[in-house]
């Protein structure tokens, strides 16, 4: 998971004029899941020419069936969404009602288990242009994991970020798409959308 990180750097020695500059860069964590086999994802294990349809997404088990488990998550990402714009409001209320705050209700709850994870080292390039963004795929997968090329023949790697990420990757992955390196041709990185950006909705 990577992100860009924009500061305003200031000029440490006295000058006549303000000489500040925005700075952007990227800031990154790598994460281990247990749920992945100890190989890793492979390319096999991925089939484009499989479209996603409509259909799959209306009658999916989530979306076909709604039923009072359903119904009560609804109203946990309704309340909440009114609560990140009006918390003291939403506090009030509820402080002075016998109706509980809605929750999500437990359903096949997982077993408890660690995530390791590791902050990546600084990463000195803009992710929020086309260049940069190659230049962070290199600095991460390269030179921080130190990988050789025969890795990205098989093997498949996560990129979770947000919309301008995903559209930074698929463009890279246009551009390089006749490149004879699997490394070069990017179709090894699978972009998904984090889900800490979907907090941004309730906004």
């Amino acid at each position: 998971m990577y992100d860009n990180f924009d500061y305003r750097e200031g000029v440490k020695h006295q000058l006549i004029s303000n000489h500040a500059e925005m700075r952007s860069v990227t800031t990154g964590k790598v994460f281990k899941s247990v749920n992945i086999l100890s190989g890793g994802l492979k390319k096999s294990m991925l089939h484009h020419e499989v479209p996603l349809t409509i259909e799959d997404l209306l009658y999916s088990p989530g979306a076909a069936v709604y039923n009072e488990t359903a119904a009560k998550i609804d109203a946990y990402y309704i309340a909440e969404a009114i609560r990140t714009a009006y918390p003291e409001s939403v506090k009030s209320i509820f402080a002075n009602s016998d109706i509980p705050y809605p929750s999500i209700p437990a359903v096949e709850l997982l077993e408890l288990r660690k995530t390791d994870s590791k902050t990546l080292s600084p990463i000195l390039f803009n992710k929020g242009t086309l260049d940069g963004s190659y230049e962070v795929v290199e600095s991460i997968y390269k030179h921080q994991f130190q990988l050789d090329n025969t890795k990205f023949d098989n093997r498949l790697f996560l990129a979770f970020g947000d919309q301008k990420t995903s559209s930074l990757i698929r463009s890279i992955q246009a551009e390089q798409v006749n490149a004879s390196a699997a490394y070069n041709r990017k179709d090894w990185l699978i972009r998904v959308a984090a889900l800490f950006h979907l907090r941004i909705n309730f906004l």
